[in-house]
């Protein structure tokens, strides 16, 4: 029997019982796993000395597939095979399938572990695909298509592997599964734990990036509020708070070096404040406007004692006219400084920190009370306009008298007006005595003037059709601003009767 070997290569007739085990493992390989044809060839090792010096290298046998990926990068290793144990003087028969599936490549083949111990107990290799370990390695040579081809030492130590399909591992015992589940487990780990650190580096700097712009708008806000206290405006305590808690967060963040530092940093709780904040913007805009807000109510007060003081000239001159009004005066200046005693309370409630009391105060004690205050005013003011009623009223009624005795001169009847004027006079007198009654009934004198406005509207329209002498309308008066066209005499040329002009 003579196995595929190349020349050179011992005969199975030096050694007819390693050919017939071979032979055997052969048959299950091919009857077992289902490939058509496997071509196999052996690297023995002599029982005492090794192998011949300068015996030729055995080329792979076409059906080996070379393997993809180094020593140190196989996946999982599954290995199917049998030993058959035998004594120290005895052989040893490794037989498996190993598929080694690596990170950038794919390791395929079937491999047979094949160890013959030596007289002193040391075991050969004989591998198929599968990779390459350490061991007490005899000195070898590239092969030419796969592993490397070697010869064992002397003194039955461990011969080299000869490997078809990929690199070459160290099979002991049938067990050899180096760079198996558990290297590879460890690499993949760490691969895991380099992605997750990079994963958490990404994620510190978009927090920071983050912070950064997040911080430079606390930092206006931080100002903002400074510039109230300096106003000796009370900054609400819960708002105070929480803009010291997200600038804790922000410096912490900024001098962060890991991801677990951010969390412990209290990021999580940051939103919590920052809506805090946002819930206090409101009510810190209405404080920063508190400056504004007393500006204006000084401008208010400003102008109602400008008022007052231009009122108390009018009193004094109605007086002389026998109309008081020193106790619409006196009501005037009383409403001025009630709304002196609320603007300068609503102030103290604000610096003592009840801003809420503030604007509530003026709200009601100031603002609500503008009205009835600037009404004591206008009574002052209508009175000084009836003042000057006596005068008016005697002059409107001298004039419509001159009107009736110029017309009966001209013998037109005038009691149509001369009634109007007895109205008149009648009414005038009613105004003369609501001016002199305490308090003074505003709203009868408005509506006995008004009155007085009908009469003499009446008086006027019965005088034009007396007189026939109506109002001209506006667009009824004005100079002539479109002159007199001139014609033309067309009678020396026989045409028309004489020169055409146009009036």
């Amino acid at each position: 029997m003579q196995l595929f070997c190349k020349p050179g290569i011992i005969h199975s007739r030096h050694y007819p019982h390693v050919s017939a085990v071979v032979f055997s493992l052969l048959a299950f390989t091919v009857l077992g796993v289902g490939f058509p044809m496997l071509l196999l060839a052996q690297e023995l090792q002599a029982p005492m000395g090794g192998s011949p010096s300068g015996a030729p290298t055995m080329s792979p046998p076409p059906g080996g597939q070379p393997g993809f990926g180094g020593p140190q990068e196989g996946g999982q290793g599954m290995q199917q095979g049998f030993n058959q144990p035998g004594n120290m003087q005895g052989q040893q028969i490794d037989k498996g399938i190993q598929i080694d599936q690596g990170i950038r490549g794919v390791d395929k083949g079937i491999r047979i572990d094949q160890g013959i111990r030596g007289p002193n107990g040391q075991q050969g290799d004989q591998k198929f695909g599968g990779q390459q370990g350490p061991g007490q390695q005899g000195p070898g040579q590239q092969g030419p298509r796969g592993g490397q081809q070697g010869f064992g030492g002397p003194n039955g130590q461990q011969g080299g592997p000869q490997d078809f399909g990929g690199d070459q591992g160290q099979g002991m015992m049938g067990n050899d599964q180096q760079n198996g589940d558990n290297g590879m487990s460890e690499k993949q780990q760490q691969q895991q734990d380099a992605r997750q650190k990079q994963m958490e580096k990404q994620q510190l700097s978009q927090i920071k990036k983050g912070m950064k712009g997040m911080g430079q708008g606390i930092s206006m806000f931080d100002k903002q509020i400074l510039k109230l206290t300096k106003q000796g405006i009370a900054v609400p305590a819960e708002c105070s708070d929480n803009l010291t808690k997200v600038k804790t967060v922000i410096a912490a963040v900024k001098t962060a070096e890991t991801f677990e530092a951010v969390q412990e940093a209290g990021i999580e709780d940051i939103q919590d404040s920052m809506q805090s904040l946002n819930d206090c913007r409101q009510q810190l805009e209405m404080l920063a406007r508190w400056p504004q807000t007393i500006k204006q109510l000084n401008s208010e007060v400003k102008r109602l004692e400008s008022a007052l003081k231009r009122d108390k000239s009018i009193v004094a001159k109605l007086s002389k006219q026998g109309i008081d009004l020193s106790d619409e005066y006196n009501a005037f200046e009383a409403a001025i400084n009630q709304l002196k005693s609320v603007r300068d309370g609503a102030d103290s409630k604000m610096k003592s920190g009840d801003s809420e009391g503030a604007f509530s105060d003026l709200e009601d004690g100031f603002f609500g009370s503008m009205q009835d205050v600037w009404e004591k005013d206008r009574i002052i003011q209508t009175m000084s306009n009836l003042g000057r009623f006596t005068s008016d009223f005697k002059r409107g009624v001298a004039d419509a008298q001159r009107t009736i005795k110029a017309l009966k001169r001209k013998k037109v009847d005038t009691s149509a007006l001369e009634d109007i004027m007895a109205e008149v006079q009648s009414k005038g007198q009613e105004v003369f005595t609501l001016l002199k009654t305490k308090p003074i009934d505003e709203d009868a004198v408005m509506s006995d003037l008004q009155e007085l406005e009908d009469l003499r509207q009446q008086f006027e329209s019965a005088a034009q059709e007396l007189t026939g002498s109506q109002t001209a309308m506006p667009w009824e008066k004005g100079p002539q601003q479109f002159k007199q066209i001139q014609g033309v005499d067309f009678s020396q040329f026989g045409i028309g009767g004489g020169q055409q002009s146009s009036q």
